[in-house]
């Protein structure tokens, strides 16, 4: 486990200092390498009292009993979620951003590879991983339960959100759905192109249940393969859920993919931005040129504020995960 650079956020309205830290956590039980971006609520040097120096130190108003997981969109990175892990982290949160290898660029342009967003079991059989190896090799002087887990993930990280409260998804379903009139717009479909041709071992692969129980709770940013999903897995979900999505998408139509996951799960909430945003307003703000499928990263439509925006959505996600009282399952 290697601690490969820091800095410091900024100061919250509770916590004095947040930290972010990136570390190398090696190479997981999955065969696939782990970084992560971690934000934290720091201790003051004076304060600390790490037996090992090698240990992050959390502040003493940290939370421990319960810890956050970030998971990025198709081909994105942690980085991405940074307005989010810090809003957490000053909130008192330790907060833990995957990498995903394959798809991000942590490990070099080498490792990418379009087709691991395909593999959509990988994610979240290596953050089941991650958290075994959390519990076993940690991280912070403080003792965090990794058995309490608030699962966070943007587009296809909700999906992974998702998998891991124990949705599972049909192949034949996204097929069905892309040759249909339902999925014009839909640019989520341009990922499945290949997908009727998809060998029974994948199909196989692509059902499987990746429920991992101590996921207690999850919130899904404009979630992705929302007609993917089976009905009875949606029905049978029984963790705390909170789906926010763009009404006014140019990505993926909330009434597709946000907004199929609230209404087929029980007492899942909802916050719906019914402005201008559109799929990417979920990541940092940024000024490179980006597109995906046409669409912009970093430049939001007209009269969208994307940093203003995100505050109102961090101030729901902190709302909603407090409100829980310690995220126990329904």
């Amino acid at each position: 486990m290697t601690f490969i650079g820091h800095s410091p956020a900024f100061a919250g309205d509770d916590i004095t200092s947040v930290e972010t830290e990136k570390i190398e956590i090696g190479m997981l039980s999955t065969g696939r390498l782990s970084t992560l971006n971690v934000w934290f609520p720091k201790a003051s040097k004076d304060t600390c009292t790490a037996p090992d120096k090698k240990l992050l130190c959390l502040s003493d108003t940290a939370i421990t009993n319960q810890v956050v997981v970030l998971s990025h969109g198709a081909m994105g990175s942690a980085r991405g979620q940074s307005w989010l892990g810090e809003k957490l982290a000053a909130a008192g949160y330790v907060v833990v951003g995957v990498n995903h290898f394959g798809e991000s660029s942590v490990y070099g342009a080498e490792t990418q590879n379009p087709m691991a967003t395909a593999l959509i079991w990988q994610r979240p059989q290596d953050i089941s991983a991650l958290l075994d190896k959390l519990a076993t090799q940690p991280i912070f002087q403080k003792k965090i339960n990794w058995s309490n887990v608030v699962m966070i993930g943007h587009s296809s990280g909700g999906q992974t959100a998702a998998m891991l409260a124990g949705v599972t998804y049909d192949l034949t379903r996204l097929i069905s759905y892309c040759q249909s009139a339902d999925a014009k717009g839909d640019l989520g479909c341009n990922y499945g192109g290949n997908a009727a041709s998809a060998p029974d071992s994948f199909r196989r692969e692509f059902a499987a249940s990746q429920r991992d129980q101590r996921i207690k709770m999850i919130v899904m940013l404009d979630p992705a393969l929302g007609p993917t999903a089976t009905d009875a897995s949606l029905r049978q979900i029984n963790v705390s859920t909170l789906v926010i999505g763009a009404k006014n998408n140019d990505f993926l139509p909330w009434t597709q993919h946000g907004q199929r996951y609230a209404s087929l799960i029980p007492n899942a909430k909802t916050h719906v931005l019914t402005g201008q945003e559109g799929h990417f307003v979920f990541i940092t703000p940024c000024r490179h040129q980006t597109k995906v499928m046409g669409v912009s990263l970093c430049e939001d439509r007209e009269g969208v504020d994307r940093k203003a925006t995100q505050a109102v959505m961090a101030e729901a996600i902190i709302k909603f995960v407090r409100a829980d009282g310690g995220g126990k399952v329904r």
